[in-house]
């Protein structure tokens, strides 16, 4: 089925709530942080947060244009999103697609690195130990010191069910700590999983 993603603009008053400036490569822009604008998949208002901090991001409007979170819209989307710092390019990729152009840096004639084999070996060690989304499991293994590279092959040959992951952390979850459904959906969205994966998950655990 199709998703069908659209923008909801709410009421006049308040819209220029939040205005800020941006600082381009090229220039400085005075935009507004929207916060009268809702964005809807499916009739399902969706919240974006900010990965690190996990604060609302909320759309940008400039020059009577909406703009949203990239990476939240492209994860809604069903799309990867990773930047190249050394281009500044922001690329997108079906979910799945391991073929990009990078991951040959670490390949030679196809031969696996020995860095993507100890990643692939330190994601199997994690997830036998607790649940990850395949956003946290790929900083995690960042985090390790693996490269970008190292860990995205370790995360896409890990063998994970991203759906299962998210069902075993809402469970977690609730053995430690009493939970609403929004509240224990929102806390599997800070995670790293998706809309979808974080409905799976509560659904599972029989909300």
């Amino acid at each position: 089925m199709k998703s069908d993603l659209k923008v909801i603009f709410g009421a006049l008053a308040g819209f220029m709530i939040g205005g800020f400036t941006v600082v381009g490569a090229n220039q400085a822009i005075q935009a507004i942080q929207n916060t009268e604008i809702k964005v809807s998949l499916n009739d399902q208002v969706q919240t974006f947060k900010d990965e690190t901090t996990g604060e609302v991001q909320y759309p940008i409007t400039y020059h009577d244009r909406t703009y949203l979170p990239l990476r939240n819209v492209a994860q809604l989307a069903g799309l990867n999103v990773d930047y190249d710092a050394t281009t500044n390019t922001a690329k997108l990729s079906n979910k799945g697609n391991t073929s990009n152009q990078s991951d040959s840096s670490s390949k030679t004639n196809g031969i696996i690195s020995l860095g993507q084999k100890n990643a692939l070996n330190k994601a199997k060690s994690y997830l036998a130990f607790t649940a990850f989304s395949e956003k946290g499991l790929k900083e995690q293994l960042e985090f390790e010191g693996f490269s970008s590279d190292e860990a995205q092959y370790g995360v896409n040959n890990c063998g994970a069910n991203w759906n299962e992951q998210a069902a075993k952390k809402a469970k977690t979850y609730l053995d430690f700590s009493s939970f609403s459904r929004q509240g224990l959906k929102e806390q599997l969205e800070f995670e790293g999983f998706t809309n979808e994966q974080a409905e799976y998950g509560v659904t599972a655990v029989g909300y």
